[in-house]
């Protein structure tokens, strides 16, 4: 057995925390000109001297009141550091960046010791690849080998989110790993060393030997602390989100791997569970010494996606912790003790968990809105994109969020048509004042009260706050304003030459993103997110939110639809001002598609999905929190699909190849691009005749199989596991989701390829689609720094701006549709 020990802290100097901090409330006008996104090599296309001034604006005093009010520094004050000169990038904190240990040669195309090279130079002192075993002969684990190896010390940390209310010294990772901190850093209530054990080390910083108090003392001065354990956490809040980067910056201060551990360790015992998840999260994407990969939420936090009851029990009141006297004679116990024996629980929101009634149409959406990998993959992305901690890939990480919400949108959308229901309807400005707001109960949360986050219902014809109003139309008016003027912070939103200059920038401003300057503008999308959850029953206390104020619940609320909706359409208004694109940039000279088919069951042009029921195990240490160790879901999926392409060139050079699913129904309306369901995206080289191209849901870069269980990517650490998956992000949308719904009778579809020239600005990256292609960048951005992407032209070209099929095909031999049928069978 595997042991550890640890030791920290004094108070550290440099701290800051990059978030959204408040607008300042001094009541005077104020020239609002914030500084650049892009921080560190940040590329203006075309400045300009405009500002916006709040005068312009009702309501532009108003700030997000999510300060704390005990007097502690705020988020701007933690914010304005980060431009500071002595300001180092938070990715450059222990080190190497990531990216600088990327060895190119293994991407290479028959290169012969491929096989004996590694993605990365990890550390220099490695004993083993990251294929290799890391149990010894007598099926034990060593301290030394796994903090000397890349996988070994991946397994560490990620082992740290199992068993969160279990001392650290209990047995984990299927007995193999036990946390027991030195003597400088132990817990009273630590039980002596058991025999042979292998402790954690002292835990070191700049040369100083830290104490379990100076941990403690640094732990309590960082904003982290406010969060306590048991308060709720939402991504969507800037001072929560000023916990995490506070918290991720004192971790990446260590170099020393040994001194981070223990730090974690100690640290575990009194931090806020979500807000340690999401910091391991950072750790892991930043730190050159370990991979990508990081376990599923649902695999850590079950109750965060499943409901503890079925839907016909919820009637019966919850129990607080008062109640919790006798439970000799409790049933909910006694099915407990039961499913020990019998560890599988099923869940099928469809049917026993149903959140909606059956005469509610949006139930029957129950497999796109309360998917479990759907709300994983919706939590995991604004964990890693909507963060300053990630500044490879900040060129267009506000694309990123219109690109992935547009997409979800679409899917929605499309599979709203194959239900004889129309495309889903902004939540307008005229209902915000306005009690019509629909109820929703999630039926998530703990069976008591203070086991973990509760999401409390909303219930029928709720509005927003007078006062949530007047700031939402401030933030419009301002998003308004800057798309008039087509100008944010200073620069141009344009197109020029096949690139766009401006989509980023206002995604930055919607969303918006937790790096601007202290008078930044708009807090529109966030703050809804925040005061539609707070509309549902208060039940625990100021700090009681609906499902809405957290990232991988929120998608589950069918309002969340109707809000996304209505902050896609500032896109849509941004693209309607820059035209139709010019046929320069559609035609691809030389290229013909011959003709495109699907096939799946030896069918052609047919395809099929259905409902089936997939498996999650968690570990032992969950028995209690959700009744089982295995969790069954009901789910939607498909059957696998061929999309064959004949194209015939008289060119030999590399092309970009779309592939995309259009509901027919849809095609010759000017809003076919809110249908629009992009399936794939890829890099090619022609040769000159006849080109026979095949693709498979596994091959697009936009979907992922997801990431995987806890306790499945700790069995595959310790017997060693590919390169490649060591550093997969996962982030992408489901594999088995990759096609709509359908219909019983088949819903027709066109199955459209086009065929791009390569953007001139991509002519150099040619080698890097095949780098990016393993490590996921078309949902979640580039890795650590790998350039930009290896596409410049806007994401879901050529269906981002407003077209008909018909106008965008025509006499372009570069196109081609085809049409398919998807149909459900149940």
């Amino acid at each position: 057995m595997v042991a550890f020990a640890l030791s920290l802290g004094f108070w550290l100097p440099g701290l800051w925390a990059l978030t959204i901090p408040d607008e300042r409330q001094d009541g005077q006008p104020r020239a609002y000109k914030t500084r650049p996104v892009f921080s560190d090599d940040y590329h203006t296309h075309d400045q300009v001297d405009e500002v916006y001034r709040t005068e312009e604006f009702p309501s532009g005093d108003y700030r997000v009141s999510d300060v704390w009010s005990d007097g502690s520094p705020d988020e701007g004050s933690w914010t304005r550091r980060r431009h500071s000169p002595q300001f180092i990038p938070m990715n450059r904190r222990h080190g190497l960046l990531k990216s600088d240990t990327l060895d190119h040669g293994f991407f290479a195309v028959g290169e012969p010791d491929n096989f004996h090279r590694s993605i990365r130079n990890y550390a220099k002192f490695d004993q083993l690849r990251v294929e290799d075993s890391l149990l010894e002969f007598n099926d034990s684990l060593s301290y030394e080998l796994l903090s000397n190896t890349p996988h070994g010390r991946h397994l560490l940390l990620i082992t740290l989110l199992e068993g969160f209310d279990k001392d650290c010294w209990k047995p984990r990772c299927m007995g193999y790993i036990s946390y027991f901190l030195p003597s400088s850093l132990r817990s009273p209530k630590q039980p002596d060393y058991p025999p042979s054990v292998n402790t954690l080390r002292d835990c070191y910083l700049n040369g100083q030997r830290l104490s379990r108090r100076d941990i403690e003392d640094i732990y309590s001065r960082s904003p982290a602390a406010r969060i306590i354990p048991g308060r709720t956490y939402s991504r969507f809040r800037s001072r929560d989100v000023a916990a995490v980067n506070a918290l991720a910056e004192i971790a990446l201060g260590f170099d020393s791997f040994d001194s981070l551990l223990s730090f974690l360790v100690v640290v575990r015992e009194m931090c806020n569970r979500q807000v340690f998840i999401e910091v391991l999260y950072l750790i892991i994407q930043l730190r050159s010494d370990v991979g990508f990969v990081v376990p599923n939420l649902p695999s850590i936090t079950p109750d965060t996606f499943f409901p503890r009851r079925a839907a016909e029990d919820f009637h019966q009141p919850r129990r607080s912790k008062s109640s919790m006297v006798d439970f000799h004679d409790d049933p909910w116990v006694e099915s407990t003790r039961r499913d020990r024996l019998n560890p599988v629980r099923t869940f099928s929101y469809k049917t026993t968990h149903r959140t909606l009634p059956a005469s509610d149409p949006e139930s029957q959406f129950w497999y796109l809105r309360e998917d479990i990998m759907a709300n994983s993959m919706h939590g995991v992305w604004h964990v890693l994109v909507s963060d300053p901690n990630a500044p490879f890939i900040t060129e267009r990480r506000g694309e990123l969020f219109y690109h992935m919400h547009k997409q979800m949108l679409n899917r929605y959308n499309a599979d709203r048509l194959a239900l004889g229901m129309k495309v889903v309807e902004s939540l307008g400005m005229n209902e915000w004042g306005r009690p019509m707001m629909k109820g929703y109960n999630s039926l998530l949360g703990p069976e008591f009260l203070n086991a973990g986050n509760f999401y409390p219902p909303r219930g029928e014809n709720k509005r927003f706050s007078d006062e949530a109003v007047e700031r939402l139309k401030f933030g419009v008016n301002v998003i308004d304003y800057c798309i008039r003027r087509m100008v944010i912070n200073e620069t141009r939103l344009e197109y020029v030459n096949g690139v766009d200059y401006g989509v980023s920038k206002l995604g930055d401003l919607i969303e918006p993103y937790p790096d601007f300057h202290p008078e930044g503008l708009s807090l529109l999308h966030n703050y809804a997110h925040v005061e539609i959850s707070m509309m549902s029953d208060n039940q625990t206390g100021e700090d009681s939110l609906g499902v809405m104020g957290f990232a991988e619940t929120a998608m589950r609320d069918p309002v969340f639809w109707r809000w996304h909706k209505f902050t896609d359409d500032f896109f849509n208004k941004y693209k309607e001002r820059l035209g139709p694109y010019p046929d320069h940039d559609l035609n691809c000279p030389g290229v013909e598609v011959v003709s495109v088919s699907a096939t799946s069951g030896g069918k052609r042009n047919q395809l099929r999905t259905f409902t089936d029921f997939n498996t999650l195990e968690l570990d032992s240490n969950l028995l209690r929190t959700m009744n089982g160790t295995i969790l069954r879901y009901e789910r939607l999926n498909h059957d696998p699909y061929l999309f064959t392409l004949r194209v015939h060139s008289t060119i030999e050079e590399w092309v970009v190849g779309r592939i995309f699913l259009i509901p027919s129904a849809k095609i010759w309306d000017h809003d076919m691009i809110d249908v629009v369901v992009e399936m794939d995206k890829f890099n090619i080289k022609l040769t000159r005749g006849m080109n026979v191209i095949t693709r498979r849901s596994i091959d697009s870069p936009l979907m992922t199989p997801g990431a995987p269980s806890l306790r499945n990517l700790q069995e595959h650490l310790l017997r060693g596991m590919s390169e490649t998956e060591f550093n997969w992000g996962n982030c992408g949308w489901p594999i088995e989701l990759a096609l709509p719904r359908g219909n019983a009778a088949g819903q027709k579809f066109e199955l459209v390829v086009i065929f791009s020239k390569v953007h001139p600005n991509d002519q150099s990256k040619i080698v890097s689609w095949e780098e990016h292609y393993q490590t996921s960048w078309s949902w979640c951005g580039m890795r650590q720094g790998e350039g930009s992407m290896p596409d410049a032209r806007p994401m879901g070209f050529p269906f981002d701006r407003r077209i008909t099929l018909k106008k965008l095909m025509e006499r372009r031999p570069n196109m081609k549709a085809a049409s398919v049928y998807i149909r459900h069978t149940g």
